[in-house]
């Protein structure tokens, strides 16, 4: 199985092998969750690298 979510948590990417099922339904679900929940996580992590690298070389206002 392959989840990907962006920093919204939205599900980008969804792929589910065939045999996913042979645990059953139930197994599946959380399967997904889980991944979802770590898609996402790693999508937070990275947005807010980003923000941080180009916050870092960003002019600073002066008031």
């Amino acid at each position: 199985m392959y989840v990907e979510a962006d920093a919204r948590g939205t599900i980008m990417a969804l792929r589910i092998e065939p045999y996913a099922l042979e645990a059953g339904a139930r197994r599946l679900e959380l399967l997904i969750a889980d991944q979802h929940r770590i898609a996402y996580g790693n999508a937070q992590a990275e947005a807010e690298r980003v923000y941080t690298e180009l916050n870092r070389d960003a002019p600073r206002r002066h008031s």
